[in-house]
């Protein structure tokens, strides 16, 4: 069972010691995609990377109240299961 996990963008790690399965990532450019991979982390040590999610961040524009507000989103989601899998095996035992 993970006790955290660590967040990689781009195969660098971003993230460490999260102790929940959601992470908001900010600062990124519309147009470009990331890709993303995370592991789980235990007394054992830490997994393997997950395979890679591809997010590509859009560019958006809106008029709100006659003011033009521009930014980017990107969303996506990994299925709980998908944590389930990264647990880290003792190669001892």
């Amino acid at each position: 069972m993970a006790t955290t996990y660590n967040v990689y963008r781009d195969g660098a790690k971003i993230k460490s010691g999260l102790t929940t399965t959601t992470f908001t990532d900010t600062g990124l450019t519309a147009g470009k995609e990331y890709a993303y991979q995370v592991s789980s982390v235990n007394e054992v040590g830490e997994s393997p990377l997950s395979e890679k999610v591809f997010v590509k961040i859009r560019s958006l524009t809106l008029d709100v109240n006659g003011t033009t507000k521009t930014g980017a989103f990107a969303e996506k989601t990994l299925d709980e299961d998908a944590y389930d899998d990264l647990a880290v095996k003792d190669s001892n035992t």
